[in-house]
């Protein structure tokens, strides 16, 4: 639609292969728009996938993004950075007995052609025993800069064997190497989910957290 809500354009994403589910949708600076999530082949297991309509609404292409050795995946959010590369976060499951420990939190990157020109991984278990269950589900692009959130499982201050659920942040720089990780908390409560980040200015961030 236009800025008045009239209808320019409807068209529909016909799939023979499984269930599309949507998560995320962009427009560049030429009208085109990217739309994101996983491609469901049954009732547990998707393919995260992306679709690129052109400002006339006309399909370009189709990607798929598998990844050997998971479960299933979907692609959460996305952005356009300032290179014009389009950067994609996915989530990935894997439904064994290494699930809390599996790296679950992937970034890649497209061309505007639909080429994935990378993948990588972040937030892994393997590099923090303290962490399971890794989770993120939103990007904020700020000064050329990512940061993603979402929720953890994290060990008990007074118990590290055991593990409670809390808001999870990544920061990830220009370069895409990871910069830190923050499982967020108040020591009262013991669960929580990290939702948007705002930027507040050049230098503050404000991450909003759900205790409940």
């Amino acid at each position: 639609t236009n800025n008045n809500l009239t209808l320019l354009w409807d068209n529909s994403l016909v799939l023979n292969s499984g269930i599309f589910e949507s998560y995320s949708a962009i427009l560049d600076n030429y009208g085109n728009r990217y739309i994101s999530g996983g491609l469901f082949t049954s009732n547990t297991s998707a393919i995260p996938m992306v679709v690129k309509f052109n400002a006339c609404g006309e399909q370009e292409w189709c990607l798929l993004i598998p990844f050997q050795g998971y479960d299933s995946g979907s692609i959460k959010d996305m952005v356009i950075n300032d290179d014009g590369d389009i950067i994609v976060l996915i989530d990935y499951l894997v439904y064994s007995v290494n699930q809390a420990t599996s790296d679950c939190v992937f970034l890649a990157a497209l061309s505007p052609e639909g080429e994935l020109m990378w993948k990588q991984v972040y937030a892994s278990p393997s590099a923090d025993p303290l962490l399971q269950h890794p989770g993120c589900f939103y990007m904020t692009y700020h000064n050329g800069e990512y940061y993603l959130s979402g929720y953890c499982y994290y060990a008990y201050p007074q118990n590290p064997t055991h593990f409670y659920l809390t808001p999870f942040f990544v920061g990830i720089n220009s370069q895409f190497q990871e910069k830190w990780i923050l499982p967020f908390g108040m020591k009262e409560l013991i669960r929580g989910r990290a939702y948007e980040i705002i930027p507040m200015n050049e230098d503050y961030l404000m991450g909003l957290v759900d205790h409940g």
